[in-house]
């Protein structure tokens, strides 16, 4: 799914971009950080709005957030071992 979403943000493709953010964000509302959804949505929102400009922005600050909480995530399960 992220690089159906990157495609899309490279592609300029609006619709893509706010079917792709649909599809992702219900996986990571269960396992997603907050900073990585929160990114997400405002990457749909600039889908909705047709802001071309700022795909490839926000889904670096989305990438960014995503690699955060992977390491979290990684922290966590390290410490459960």
């Amino acid at each position: 799914m992220h690089q159906e979403l990157k495609a899309a943000v490279m592609g300029g493709d609006p619709l893509e971009v706010r079917r792709m953010v649909h599809t992702i964000e219900g996986s990571l509302g269960a396992m997603g950080s907050l900073d990585s959804i929160s990114a997400l949505m405002e990457l749909g929102q600039a889908g909705r709005d047709l802001e071309t400009s700022l795909f490839l922005p926000l889904f670096l600050k989305y990438e960014k957030a995503i690699l955060s909480s992977n390491e979290m995530l990684k922290e966590i399960a390290l410490s459960l071992d």
